[in-house]
């Protein structure tokens, strides 16, 4: 079996050559498609704009409701006949923030929680967090952040997207 030859520079002149005319058919049909695309998703706009408006301000009401009921949501969701809602714990937040690592140290120490102490002697916010949120209502220096729960809302082909941050 013959060896490949390596492209010649006649060759490759005829290879630009026809990159060049069938890159430019390409953009002549994606603008023709342009042309019969555009006018139906401003018409698909134009129709989607009020259930759009309607979604978010369901959605909107929803949300007071768990709000409202976030005690009895806490940590749960609630089947209901159309979907689902509840409050679940948002996991990328972090559970513990501290605020004051001499203090926070500290009360580790007295609380006799040193596996919560690295060596550097400062607070580690992932140990504390795997404490019952009575020890760490104990710890002076550290705030359980409860904002890290966030509504969720649930149909059959329906979920909310998360918030961008």
């Amino acid at each position: 079996m013959p060896k490949a030859q390596p492209p010649t520079l006649e060759l490759v002149t005829e290879l630009l050559a026809r990159i060049e005319e069938n890159y430019a058919m390409i953009k002549q049909v994606e603008a023709t498609a342009d042309e019969v695309i555009n006018p139906l998703r401003a018409k698909c706009a134009e129709q989607c704009a009020p259930l759009e408006a309607q979604l978010k301000a369901d959605i909107k009401e929803v949300k007071k409701y768990i709000d409202l009921h976030a005690y009895e949501l806490s940590g749960k969701m609630i089947e209901l006949p159309t979907g689902s809602i509840g409050m679940l714990t948002d996991t990328e937040k972090p559970a513990v923030t501290i605020i004051n690592h001499e203090v926070a140290v500290a009360s580790l120490r007295h609380l006799n929680l040193l596996n919560c102490i690295e060596i550097i002697e400062h607070a580690v916010a992932e140990s504390i967090a795997k404490l019952s949120s009575g020890t760490i209502a104990g710890i002076n220096g550290v705030r359980y952040n409860a904002d890290r729960l966030v509504a969720q809302i649930r149909t059959k082909s329906f979920t909310e997207p998360k918030p961008k941050k």
